[in-house]
């Protein structure tokens, strides 16, 4: 869908393309050597697939965790030739008429702040989890995750580059979470 320039993210569940699936060997072998203690991803078919391929590879049994999915685009997910360009031309509409950021959602959907309690409610968890984990997301999530541990305003979560097949790397130093890389494709 990407290779398309369409639109892949929320609730939409293309498969990997023939390129991603050809890169996996390749970011399975970033964790032979480490010991991992789990392999966590969102429910939509890419991220399965991915994650599966990892768990697999590991022995390690895969957890599907749907805080781990994009933003819910909600109504506008079918029948709009790019609904995050209208969700964001909305945003910025509404949010110029005076309404409050954390109010402004398209319909049936959701907003950064829904976003970021969903991750942040995965992060509290997580982090009582001993050892190293792998979580495979998508793009939009990893940057609202991203974006929360690094201090960002809500409306520059999605400035932050990530590429397809990309690693981020987080620590927890058992108070906060720290961001060790970003957005690094050299393994591909």
């Amino acid at each position: 869908a990407n290779e398309q320039k369409s639109f892949s993210g929320s609730d939409l569940n293309p498969q990997l393309s023939e390129k991603g699936l050809s890169q996996l060997d390749k970011i399975s072998s970033l964790f032979k050597n480490k010991k991992i203690s789990g392999v966590y991803c969102s429910p939509l078919s890419r991220s399965i697939q991915t994650a599966k391929f990892i768990s697999d590879s590991l022995n390690l049994k895969l957890v599907l965790d749907p805080r781990l999915s994009e933003l819910k685009i909600g109504d506008w997910i079918h029948g709009t030739e790019n609904p995050l360009v209208k969700w964001m031309n909305y945003y910025n509409e509404e949010k110029s008429k005076g309404i409050p950021r954390k109010n402004i959602r398209p319909p049936k959907g959701e907003n950064s702040w829904d976003h970021m309690k969903r991750l942040a409610s995965f992060l509290e968890e997580i982090k009582k989890i001993e050892g190293e984990l792998i979580v495979i997301a998508h793009s939009g999530t990893n940057k609202v995750l991203l974006g929360m541990i690094t201090g960002k305003d809500p409306d520059e979560f999605y400035t932050l580059p990530q590429e397809n097949g990309c690693l981020n790397e987080l620590y927890f130093d058992g108070k906060t979470w720290e961001v060790t890389k970003i957005n690094d494709t050299s393994h591909l």
